[in-house]
């Protein structure tokens, strides 16, 4: 009999599971130090005590940045102890640059997984406030392709289906698809663009890491890399992404507050002043009247009636 080569097995990796557990072997001996700190939806259910997620959420947030702004309070305590007492130059060194972290360091990024997974999620997210409470609220989608088996019809197998094993692993192959998004970022983007300006949900962005399977395939460990080459380079990006957001926001508000508020005042009742919008419509060709023409007379128009 002639051997048939069989392909290597499918592997099944959790890429966000295998994230979260590599972020939790971080720096254990100092928790409070550690910039990217895991939370799944299981420790959300804990943390909630019966209520909705958004409170275990919120739990999460508040003791891990209150436990961060305690540490920066008490370093800069010791600055000033150290200045009184002349004490080791390094040691005062050392508690004052804790003390001045520059504003547009991420110290805290909650990473959490599998939250919201539904539109009951985001509405809980939503009246709890969860979007408000950090700097900046980052949806991180891991895009990628997944290769999974399926039956050959006959005609393309060219053979019959029957009870032998190695003919039944002849008529299946294997097929390899862009993974579907979930729904709930199509949610996530609906709610941030139908958000009041200037809430913390119409701040959010949304980031995409593509091929993620490269870095799936490296966790398992089949590149010949070391399996944790793939979560360190996904940890990488996560930090990067939340820090080069950060900075953006930073800088956005910056902008913001240089700008000048125009009011606009109120309309007098009756009709809206559409005379110039019409004469300069009047006055297009109709084959040259396209999209940029009409809002230039629109904006005519709006300015002569402020």
């Amino acid at each position: 009999d002639e051997a048939v080569a069989q392909p290597p097995p499918l592997l099944d990796v959790d890429l966000c599971a295998r994230l979260l557990a590599g972020l939790r072997e971080e720096s254990p001996e100092d928790p409070i130090g550690r910039q990217l700190v895991p939370i799944d939806r299981d420790e959300l259910v804990a943390l909630a005590e019966g209520g909705p997620l958004a409170k275990g959420l919120r739990r999460k947030f508040e003791k891990e940045s209150d436990a961060r702004r305690l540490r920066k309070l008490n370093a800069a305590r010791n600055s000033a102890i150290a200045r009184v007492q002349g004490q080791d130059p390094q040691a005062l060194s050392d508690a004052e640059n804790l003390a001045e972290e520059e504003p547009t360091k991420v110290d805290l990024v909650l990473v959490v997984s599998g939250y919201p997974a539904s539109e009951e999620d985001l509405n809980d997210a939503k009246a709890e406030g969860i979007f408000d409470l950090a700097g900046l609220w980052l949806s991180v989608y891991l895009a990628g392709r997944t290769m999974h088996e399926e039956p050959v019809p006959d005609a393309v197998a060219g053979q019959e289906v029957t009870t032998d094993n190695s003919a039944t692993e002849l008529c299946r192959q294997r097929v390899e698809r862009a993974c579907e998004p979930p729904p709930i970022l199509g949610q996530l983007s609906e709610a941030a663009g139908s958000a009041e300006l200037g809430t913390g949900l119409a701040n959010s962005s949304m980031v995409t890491v593509s091929d993620s399977e490269h870095y799936a395939r490296i966790a398992a460990g089949v590149t010949g890399s070391t399996a944790g080459a793939g979560i360190h380079s996904l940890r990488d990006i996560l930090l990067e992404a939340a820090t080069t957001e950060t900075s953006r926001r930073l800088v956005f508000d910056e902008w913001m507050k240089q700008q000048q508020r125009i009011v606009i005042p109120d309309l007098p009742p009756g009709h809206a002043d559409t005379k110039l919008y019409s004469r300069l419509v009047d006055a297009l060709d109709p084959v040259r009247q396209d999209v940029p023409s009409l809002l230039y007379c629109l904006c005519e128009q709006v300015e002569l009636s402020l």
